[in-house]
């Protein structure tokens, strides 16, 4: 059944008075504010529909224009059936639009929501009908802050001349219970008492803060001062055994830098055996000098040491000490070098006790390389010493 014109007339004036009121000077107006609401509803029908009450969900918003007073506008979404149980699935889908006042409750941000508007009922699938009529609202708004709180309503929905009208049904009636959350973007212009309750509230917060800081403050002081004294042995502990593990290293590498000598040694007073038995030259491995200079170093001194013992223990062998160079400087001056680093040799090991008619030293130069000069390598293998046997 198509719904009169007179009900039709009355939500276009409801319309109209809402898109008047959203027409207002924005300078006569408070900042806006939006409202969104989700919440659960239980829908009670008119018994002419033959309609099982059903719970469904709704979602609104609400834009407050004025102080406390609010265009809302909702849709609710419920799926039912017949009471009887015949075939038939039906959705119940009103979209209401009203103004509604928020009244505040004392010094909270709750409030008393006083709504009057327009409704649309939509009925779809195995229906395709919709009623116009009239909606009116009785809700509470628990404010749990500023922006967020708790909602219950409780609606009316009357359709003056509904679908299904008849000579015993004149209009249809329908009660919706709803309740859900509320959040607000923006905030509800406040009264006295709320101001004074958030002074309170913000004194209290901030005195709780101090307390709460300061608290953390001496926590993290102690927790420092800890901290630091474990950190301070940990780095003693650190340092001494760094100390010792350095002390180690240094008696292994001191240990490691003697048995290397000893070792050269020991292979080049083999070598001498093999060299007064065979009458060929020996080349001193280890036995260096200072940069330009005929001092012996100390690894030569030790490696001298070896040999000295080896020399000493045969008198009868007549001993050749011939030092050489590379090509770097002039021929005379390697000359020169290389004769008093065989002298040296000479008075080291005769200090040694190798008789000294046993040992003569000449000066080779830079003559015989073992080695090319082109590189550092092959002129360190050419600042040799050589021992020959000449008897």
């Amino acid at each position: 059944m198509s719904t009169p014109s007179c009900v039709k007339s009355g939500g276009h004036l409801i319309f109209a008075a809402l898109l008047t009121f959203v027409g207002t000077p924005v300078q006569a107006q408070r900042p806006v504010s939006v409202e969104l609401d989700g919440l659960g509803t239980w829908t009670h029908f008119d018994e002419s529909l033959d309609f099982k009450n059903r719970f469904g969900a709704s979602g609104g918003l609400g834009i407050f224009f004025l102080k406390n007073v609010a265009v809302e506008g909702d849709v609710s979404y419920t799926e039912t059936h017949l009471k009887s149980g015949l075939p038939g699935d039906f959705k119940y889908i009103p979209i209401r639009a009203r103004l509604a006042a928020h009244v505040p409750l004392g010094s909270s941000y709750s409030r008393l929501i006083l709504g009057a508007g327009y409704v649309a009922a939509r009925y779809r699938e195995s229906l395709h009908e919709t009623d116009d009529g009239f909606t009116g609202l009785v809700g509470l708004k628990l404010g749990l802050s500023r922006h967020f709180g708790l909602r219950a309503d409780g609606i009316i929905d009357y359709m003056p001349s509904p679908f299904n009208e008849s000579p015993t049904n004149g209009s249809d009636v329908h009660f919706t219970v709803r309740a859900g959350v509320a959040v607000l973007l923006g905030s509800y212009p406040p009264n006295q008492d709320s101001i004074r309750a958030d002074s309170i509230q913000r004194a209290e917060r901030a005195r709780a803060e101090q307390i709460r800081l300061a608290e953390q403050a001496r926590a993290d002081s102690i927790q420092r001062a800890a901290q630091a004294r474990t950190d301070s042995i940990q780095r003693a502990e650190r340092a001494r055994a760094d100390s010792m593990r350095l002390a180690d290293s240094l008696r292994a590498a001191e240990q490691a830098r003697s048995d290397s000598l000893r070792r050269a040694g020991q292979i080049d007073s083999m070598q001498m055996r093999e060299m007064l038995e065979r009458r060929h030259s020996l080349v001193l491995q280890g036995v260096t000098f200072e940069f330009n200079k005929s001092r012996l170093t100390l690894n030569a001194q030790k490696v001298l040491d070896f040999v000295s013992q080896s020399l000493a223990a045969q008198p009868e062998a007549k001993i050749e000490v011939a030092g050489y160079t590379d090509n770097v400087g002039s021929a005379a001056y390697n000359q020169r070098l290389s004769l008093a680093r065989a002298r040296a040799v000479r008075a080291y090991l005769i200090q040694h006790g190798v008789p000294a008619e046993q040992l003569t030293a000449l000066g080779r130069g830079e003559s015989d390389p073992i080695a090319p000069n082109t590189s550092d390598e092959g002129r360190a293998q050419n600042r040799r010493v050589e021992l020959r046997r000449t008897n």
